[in-house]
């Protein structure tokens, strides 16, 4: 990949996971799949490349260490376009979730929450509980 303009003209999408969509604004791109299995869909994974190629990942609303995808692209830019499908496929079995990623999603959730005066501390409590696990 020269350029991040190359990916939006050049990119394979017959080779993208299924229900894989993707997005181009501005200064990114990002490709990502909505989990319609759950009773509230939600985004199972995503890719998000900056302008400079660089990226970043996520799994569920929850970021990916690129240390887990080293095996695929070992720099912090995408320099092939086989590095975002397999990463993309990497994203994608990989969305089964641990107990300890649910306790990390309900906490952060929870801190997002903590915006709204009503019960405040009551959340904070909830929290500091989650995050002991």
């Amino acid at each position: 990949i020269s350029s991040f303009e190359k990916i939006k003209d050049n990119i394979d999408r017959t080779c993208l996971p299924e229900y894989t969509h993707a997005i181009y604004e501005g200064d990114f791109a990002i490709s990502l799949a909505i989990s319609i299995h759950s009773d509230v869909p939600g985004l199972s994974y995503r890719i998000k490349i900056y302008k400079n190629l660089s990226f970043d990942i996520f799994s569920n609303e929850l970021p990916v260490s690129k240390g887990d995808v080293n095996h695929i692209c070992a720099s912090e830019s995408v320099s092939k376009f086989t590095e975002i499908h397999n990463i993309l496929a990497f994203l994608k079995n990989k969305h089964v979730t641990s107990p300890s990623s649910n306790i990390s999603l309900a906490s952060k959730l929870i801190q997002s929450s903590q915006e709204e005066p009503i019960s405040n501390a009551h959340l904070e409590f909830i929290s500091q509980q989650l995050d002991l696990h």
